[in-house]
């Protein structure tokens, strides 16, 4: 692939809250910087390996967020399987957070996050 191509891995995630994708995301370690000129973008950085992972555009208007990301195709596709699931871990967070419970966090063995409600 050229050095000047970029791949575009389009996420659709219906009904979409800014807020909590942002939760997801921190819980994910993955960094989430606005942009100045462009407010509905947000730059992605993994916080482990302090790696660039692209940008992630969400338009309120339409609940659909699109992922630029100029590595391979695979790499992209494993990239906003991690978004989809940061906010899929994020909407377990603020439902928690909103009802009170308390929450144990585990990874399981292929790395998937899983939590297990407390009293």
């Amino acid at each position: 692939m050229p050095c000047d191509s970029i791949r575009e891995v389009s996420i659709v995630l219906d009904k979409m809250d800014p807020a909590t994708l942002k939760v997801g995301l921190a819980d994910a370690q993955i960094t989430a910087n606005a942009l100045s000129y462009q407010p509905d973008t947000l730059e992605l950085h993994d916080q482990q390996t302090r790696r660039y992972l692209g940008q992630f555009n969400t338009t309120t208007r339409t609940y659909k967020a699109s992922l630029t990301n100029d590595q391979e195709d695979e790499e992209a596709q494993e990239v906003a399987k991690r978004i989809k699931r940061a906010y899929s871990n994020g909407v377990v967070l603020t439902q928690a957070k909103k009802f009170g419970w308390s929450l144990k966090k585990t990874t399981t063995k292929q790395g998937l996050t899983q939590y297990e409600v407390t009293k």
